[in-house]
């Protein structure tokens, strides 16, 4: 069975709300979101460091969930 992709009709931007020039780290934001409660860590998708490169974050939470079952 072919299964179809959903529509996605809006992408949502969220900024960390961290002073301007500030470096945050994965960790960091890992950290303030479990200490919200989020018991899966970060609840964005991408991380993007003041440099401009892109971390890719569920990409790397399947990846490590994986890692850690294995």
């Amino acid at each position: 069975m072919k299964q179809t992709m959903r529509r996605i009709d809006r992408i949502i931007v969220h900024c960390t709300a961290t002073p301007e020039g500030r470096h945050v780290t994965v960790k960091d934001v890992d950290s303030w979101h479990r200490d919200r409660g989020w018991a899966n860590g970060i609840g964005y998708h991408y991380l993007i460091y003041l440099d401009g490169s892109i971390f890719f974050l569920r990409v790397y939470l399947l990846l490590l969930n994986r890692q850690q079952r294995s």
